[in-house]
Protein backbone atom coordinates (compact mmCIF):
# COMPACT_ATOMS: atom_id res chain seq x y z
CA UNK A 1 0.00 0.00 0.00
CA UNK A 2 1.22 3.72 -0.21
CA UNK A 3 0.00 6.85 1.48
CA UNK A 4 -0.22 10.29 0.01
CA UNK A 5 2.43 12.55 0.74
CA UNK A 6 2.33 16.74 0.15
CA UNK A 7 3.90 19.40 2.01
CA UNK A 8 6.58 18.37 4.42
CA UNK A 9 5.02 14.70 6.00
CA UNK A 10 6.08 12.37 8.70
CA UNK A 11 5.72 8.90 7.88
CA UNK A 12 5.53 6.88 10.88
CA UNK A 13 5.82 2.74 10.87
CA UNK A 14 2.09 1.78 11.94
CA UNK A 15 3.70 -1.36 14.34
CA UNK A 16 5.81 0.46 16.80
CA UNK A 17 3.33 4.01 16.98
CA UNK A 18 0.72 1.32 17.83
CA UNK A 19 2.03 -0.25 20.30
CA UNK A 20 3.93 2.55 21.91
CA UNK A 21 1.24 5.31 21.66
CA UNK A 22 -0.66 6.08 25.21
CA UNK A 23 -4.28 4.49 24.54
CA UNK A 24 -3.39 3.47 20.98
CA UNK A 25 -4.98 4.77 17.47
CA UNK A 26 -7.75 6.72 18.93
CA UNK A 27 -5.38 8.50 20.90
CA UNK A 28 -3.35 8.81 18.50
CA UNK A 29 -5.96 10.76 16.11
CA UNK A 30 -6.96 13.01 19.02
CA UNK A 31 -3.07 13.62 19.91
CA UNK A 32 -2.46 14.82 15.95
CA UNK A 33 -2.55 18.33 14.83
CA UNK A 34 -3.88 18.43 11.72
CA UNK A 35 -6.38 16.41 10.21
CA UNK A 36 -4.37 15.89 7.27
CA UNK A 37 -3.66 12.21 8.46
CA UNK A 38 -4.30 8.79 6.56
CA UNK A 39 -2.63 5.43 7.50
CA UNK A 40 -3.13 2.31 5.44
CA UNK A 41 -2.01 -1.14 6.94
CA UNK A 42 2.06 -0.28 7.61
CA UNK A 43 2.01 3.14 7.27
CA UNK A 44 0.68 6.17 9.18
CA UNK A 45 1.32 9.45 7.23
CA UNK A 46 0.78 13.10 8.82
CA UNK A 47 1.16 16.20 6.90
CA UNK A 48 2.33 19.71 7.36
CA UNK A 49 3.06 22.74 5.64
CA UNK A 50 5.61 23.86 7.33
CA UNK A 51 9.21 22.27 8.75
CA UNK A 52 8.65 24.49 11.76
CA UNK A 53 5.66 22.55 12.69
CA UNK A 54 7.17 19.09 11.66
CA UNK A 55 10.33 19.66 14.88
CA UNK A 56 7.54 19.12 17.58
CA UNK A 57 5.38 17.18 16.66
CA UNK A 58 8.64 14.63 16.26
CA UNK A 59 9.48 15.92 19.58
CA UNK A 60 6.36 15.09 21.20
CA UNK A 61 6.68 11.31 19.33
CA UNK A 62 9.56 10.83 20.63
CA UNK A 63 8.88 11.27 23.91
CA UNK A 64 6.75 7.83 23.92
CA UNK A 65 9.31 6.04 23.13
CA UNK A 66 9.21 6.44 18.87
CA UNK A 67 12.76 6.94 17.47
CA UNK A 68 13.27 9.36 15.01
CA UNK A 69 16.91 9.26 14.06
CA UNK A 70 19.82 6.77 14.89
CA UNK A 71 23.50 7.90 13.00
CA UNK A 72 21.74 9.99 10.71
CA UNK A 73 19.23 7.02 9.69
CA UNK A 74 15.30 6.83 10.03
CA UNK A 75 14.18 4.10 12.86
CA UNK A 76 10.12 4.78 13.45
CA UNK A 77 9.33 7.55 11.46
CA UNK A 78 10.74 9.47 8.24
CA UNK A 79 10.12 13.01 7.41
CA UNK A 80 9.25 13.12 3.80
CA UNK A 81 9.30 16.47 1.16
CA UNK A 82 6.52 16.48 -1.62
CA UNK A 83 9.28 17.25 -4.64
CA UNK A 84 12.22 16.16 -2.63
CA UNK A 85 11.56 12.75 -0.73
CA UNK A 86 12.89 11.28 1.98
CA UNK A 87 15.13 13.71 4.08
CA UNK A 88 17.61 10.96 5.37
CA UNK A 89 18.52 7.41 4.71
CA UNK A 90 15.82 5.14 5.72
CA UNK A 91 15.72 1.35 4.86
CA UNK A 92 12.21 0.81 5.47
CA UNK A 93 10.58 3.02 3.09
CA UNK A 94 10.07 3.99 -0.44
CA UNK A 95 9.14 7.08 -2.03
CA UNK A 96 7.50 7.36 -5.69
CA UNK A 97 4.78 8.31 -7.41
CA UNK A 98 1.51 6.75 -7.93
CA UNK A 99 -1.28 7.36 -11.00
CA UNK A 100 -4.48 8.72 -9.80
CA UNK A 101 -6.80 8.69 -12.80
CA UNK A 102 -6.35 7.42 -16.68
CA UNK A 103 -4.89 11.58 -18.04
CA UNK A 104 -1.58 10.45 -15.78
CA UNK A 105 -1.97 12.55 -12.87
CA UNK A 106 0.26 11.74 -10.36
CA UNK A 107 1.23 12.33 -7.19
CA UNK A 108 3.40 12.06 -4.35
CA UNK A 109 3.72 8.60 -2.31
CA UNK A 110 5.07 6.71 0.49
CA UNK A 111 4.99 2.87 0.80
CA UNK A 112 6.70 0.05 3.30
CA UNK A 113 9.75 -1.58 1.31
CA UNK A 114 8.60 -4.65 -0.12
CA UNK A 115 4.93 -4.00 0.34
CA UNK A 116 2.44 -6.14 -2.19
CA UNK A 117 -0.44 -4.37 -1.51
CA UNK A 118 -2.20 -1.93 -4.15
CA UNK A 119 -3.67 0.92 -3.38
CA UNK A 120 -2.80 4.82 -2.35
CA UNK A 121 -4.08 6.28 0.88
CA UNK A 122 -5.40 9.80 1.53
CA UNK A 123 -6.93 11.89 3.78
CA UNK A 124 -10.93 10.78 3.90
CA UNK A 125 -11.56 14.07 2.61
CA UNK A 126 -8.76 14.59 0.26
CA UNK A 127 -9.26 15.47 -3.54
CA UNK A 128 -6.66 15.86 -6.18
CA UNK A 129 -8.29 19.80 -7.27
CA UNK A 130 -6.92 22.42 -5.10
CA UNK A 131 -4.78 20.39 -3.09
CA UNK A 132 -1.04 20.71 -3.19
CA UNK A 133 -0.22 17.78 -5.16
CA UNK A 134 -2.55 19.73 -7.72
CA UNK A 135 -0.18 23.19 -7.08
CA UNK A 136 3.10 22.01 -6.17
CA UNK A 137 2.92 18.66 -8.66
CA UNK A 138 5.47 15.88 -8.37
CA UNK A 139 8.76 16.39 -10.98
CA UNK A 140 7.90 15.03 -14.35
CA UNK A 141 11.24 14.37 -15.40
CA UNK A 142 11.63 12.04 -12.39
CA UNK A 143 10.53 8.45 -13.27
CA UNK A 144 8.43 6.49 -11.41
CA UNK A 145 10.14 4.57 -8.45
CA UNK A 146 9.35 0.58 -8.20
CA UNK A 147 6.71 1.88 -5.27
CA UNK A 148 4.67 3.83 -7.62
CA UNK A 149 0.95 2.80 -7.30
CA UNK A 150 -2.12 3.13 -9.96
CA UNK A 151 -5.58 3.80 -8.80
Amino acid sequence: MAVLIEGISVVIRAEPLLRLFPGGWDAFQAFVPTLNLCADNELIRVGFRSNKDVVPFVAQLQTVGLQHLRDGVAIDMAVVDQTRGISVPCNWLEYGHAEIDDKGTRIAVCSLVGSKVEGVFTPPDWKFKGSLSAMFGVDPKQPASKNSRSN
